[in-house]
């Protein structure tokens, strides 16, 4: 455990000190159960940990980004649109990956 820390759920506006581990990206509001992140500046996350396979993501609405490796990955990465939810303020969010264009040699 750490010294409590000021959350504030960016959903519902609830706030609380949060005394859990600071080795996590975020929480769970205790108010309206929506994901509260913990700022990066407080965070106490190992270096092992902060290497995951993943799509870069950020919500048109709020702004928010993260890295996204749920279970859709799969499907992202074959090159079919996936909507997912932003964590931050529930918006579906479109994803696909831009393809690279391939060149190929003519001899």
């Amino acid at each position: 455990m750490s010294e409590p820390v000021e959350l504030k759920c960016p959903r519902c506006g609830h706030a609380w000190k949060y005394s859990g581990s600071l080795s996590r990206y975020g929480t769970v509001c205790p108010s309206c159960k929506s994901w509260v992140p913990i700022p990066r500046d407080l965070r106490r996350i190992p270096p092992s940990q902060r290497i995951r396979r993943g799509v870069s993501v950020s919500c048109p609405r709020c702004g928010h980004e993260w890295v996204y490796s749920g279970a859709y990955l799969p499907l992202i990465y074959s090159g079919k649109v996936v909507m997912i939810m932003c964590p931050a303020c529930g918006k579906k969010i479109r994803v696909k990956i831009k393809q690279q264009a391939q060149t190929t040699a003519s001899p």
